[in-house]
């Protein structure tokens, strides 16, 4: 079953479930034919409302058979585009269906799950976990318009109780937007979820500890957060935390690994970073760790992640396969990290990575660094690193919204920018610039494009200087591009 929920806005407007009937035809290798899919919900007084999803559908004719072969393509999902352009990735049947076959296998999914979501379907993580491999299992979802869950973020937490739920993806800013958007007294249960999945962003220690208190008291299992590492070009999952167990932590010392790309445990007076386990890699996926030169990384050195799954894709849609991306079946995938018992933490994307002075600090934890102790809009930073002709090197800038127009509001949120990336990483900010809500440019995955936003900063520096006078002291540009 898969029940469609829209949000509602007032007390009065209630749902009343009744029976649903509908047919589906899927035309898959091995696996088609008509499920009819019919359930009694008794009546349900919650924030929800039915999306009428009964427009007829054309008639089944027994006659027409559909065989596609396991190598044919059955559909294009594309890359995020986070750092760059968007892909269409072929995935074939055999692939898709081999793929679902092991994630069942390392969540222990059964008819009786049922998966909650708010995920739009045009990205692996909606796509296949709370689209795709449903459908396959035969397990339930209830899903939300991504905009009224938005608007509503305690929707998807009401959609958990009511419908017992026990399974939910969600990348990492959801779980802080669930902390920050829910009513303090309002109460949900949510007794029944054995995963709450933290994926599709650089997940964090911080964020999945802050979740855990703040619905402990809601019946969140201590155990319930969870962390997976996935991507379009396996269909979805790469690695996966064990169920039923907290997540590994590794308090790194940030110095060594900063400098020397070396996970050394923190001392007792030396500054610290968590960094979260990823889980091993599940059936018919196998890791390894590359250093600069090739050769294989040593547990705790971080290196190059690249995989070799029985599940991979088939190529880029009308692309090229880029060189050395995909070795004799290693896939390079261009995220930075390190194994350490068989399992993988993931320290950044190789794109990602600022280089400032010799130290290397990844973009995503100077952005989380930012939105965690500074007012700046929740999920709107940027942090590039431009080549500044006047130091021969990459220069760190941090551009974050703000709701305030107030210029002497704006240069103090400009200089606590800069002492919080100072204090984290003892590295200074060349320019913190406070811009208006909506300058940032995203990807249709709602996540940041620092590509794009390094162009429109690059292009726009000029207004920069005319608008923040002395806080712009130098025209900075990419290496290679014409300062016009």
């Amino acid at each position: 079953m898969i029940v469609v929920l829209h949000g509602c806005w007032s007390d009065e407007d209630y749902a009343e479930w009744d029976w649903c009937d509908h047919t589906v035809n899927r035309a898959l290798p091995s696996r088609c034919g008509i499920i009819r899919i019919s359930a009694l919900w008794p009546l349900c007084r919650c924030r929800h409302k039915r999306h009428d999803i009964e427009t007829p559908l054309p008639p089944f004719d027994p006659g027409v058979v559909v065989s596609p072969d396991r190598r044919d393509i059955a559909f294009l999902q594309h890359s995020s585009g986070t750092t760059g352009l968007k892909k269409g990735v072929m995935l074939s049947h055999g692939t898709v269906l081999d793929h679902v076959d092991a994630m069942a296998e390392t969540l222990g999914m059964t008819g009786g799950d049922v998966i909650a979501s708010w995920l739009p379907i045009y990205h692996d993580m909606g796509l296949i976990a709370c689209f795709v491999a449903p459908a396959l299992l035969g397990i339930s979802v209830v899903t939300i318009d991504p905009f009224a869950w938005v608007r509503w973020p305690a929707s998807l937490l009401e959609a958990i109780g009511d419908f017992r739920a026990t399974l939910c993806w969600l990348p990492n800013f959801a779980f802080h937007h669930l902390i920050r958007m829910t009513p303090p007294e309002a109460r949900y249960d949510l007794s029944s979820l054995r995963a709450v999945i933290d994926c599709s962003e650089p997940c964090k220690s911080a964020t999945l500890e802050a979740f855990g208190r703040h619905f402990a008291p809601h019946g969140l299992a201590a155990a319930a957060p969870q962390v997976s590492y996935a991507m379009a070009e396996t269909v979805f999952m790469v690695t996966q935390t064990r169920l039923g167990e907290a997540p590994r932590i590794i308090c790194a010392d940030a110095e060594a690994l900063d400098r020397d790309g070396v996970v050394r445990a923190a001392a007792p007076d030396a500054a610290g970073r968590d960094m979260i386990s990823c889980g091993p890699p599940m059936s018919g996926v196998r890791l390894r760790i590359l250093d600069a030169d090739g050769a294989a990384c040593a547990d705790r050195e971080v290196g190059t992640v690249v995989i070799a799954s029985a599940t991979m894709f088939d190529g880029y849609f009308r692309l090229e396969m880029p060189p050395g991306k995909l070795e004799a079946g290693w896939y390079h995938t261009g995220d930075r990290g390190f194994l350490d018992q068989g399992e993988l933490f993931i320290t950044g994307r190789t794109d990602d990575l600022l280089i400032i002075h010799g130290k290397n600090i990844y973009a995503h934890d100077a952005e989380f660094c930012i939105n965690t102790h500074c007012d700046v809009k929740p999920g709107r930073v940027v942090a590039i690193a431009p080549f500044n002709p006047q130091t021969g090197s990459q220069s760190l800038v941090v551009i974050a919204e703000a709701d305030t127009m107030d210029v002497t509001a704006r240069s103090a949120l400009s200089r606590a920018i800069k002492s919080a990336i100072n204090a984290e990483f003892a590295a200074t900010v060349y320019e913190a610039l406070i811009v208006s809500p909506g300058w940032l440019i995203k990807t249709t995955s709602g996540k940041i494009s620092r590509a794009e936003n390094l162009r429109r900063y690059v292009a726009e520096r000029a207004v920069f200087q005319a608008a923040h006078g002395s806080l712009v002291s130098a025209a900075v540009t990419s290496p290679g591009e014409p300062v016009s």
